[in-house]
């Protein structure tokens, strides 16, 4: 299988749990300028356009409840233990630790935030007028010395 088809594959899995969960109707395509890097889409994302991310615009999409979890998201916050309440504590709580303009699924950014005394990061992109959480964790070394430096591994 080539590799685009298994990305395709991970949009579509991801677009069903989406469905699954109410959200919304998007359509493959509106999953993939997320997900896909931008080679295997019909139009390149371009770093000169770049419109950064802030950290009120993802609050505000939070407490407006514009917000959704990719299906690996919702699947890492599950495996670390972390409820959807904590998610969204850190998010409201949060500020943008790292800014990612184009890592060839659009844009995203790395929000740190605390859930009391919990550190979590959330990788969070865009999809419309909505926020996506790509990936959900907590840092712990070796990826992160401390909640807000990279150590000497790499996190998903």
């Amino acid at each position: 299988m080539r590799a685009d088809r298994e990305w395709e594959d991970v949009v579509k899995a991801d677009l069903v749990y989406i469905d699954t969960l109410g959200i919304g109707n998007y359509n493959a395509g509106d999953i993939s300028r997320l997900f896909l890097p931008s080679t295997w889409q019909n139009e390149r994302v371009e770093v000169a356009g770049y419109q950064a991310m802030t950290i009120e615009e993802i609050q505000q999409a939070v407490r407006r409840r514009q917000y959704i979890y990719s299906a690996h998201a919702d699947l890492k916050r599950k495996a670390r233990g972390l409820t959807i309440a904590q998610v969204r504590t850190a998010l409201l709580r949060g500020v943008i630790l790292e800014e990612y303009p184009d890592t060839g699924r659009g844009e995203s950014c790395l929000v740190l935030g605390f859930a009391g005394d919990q550190p979590v990061h959330i990788v969070c992109g865009r999809l419309g007028e909505q926020i996506v959480l790509v990936t959900v964790y907590v840092p712990a070394p070796p990826d992160f010395v401390d909640p807000w430096t990279r150590g000497d591994g790499e996190n998903d």
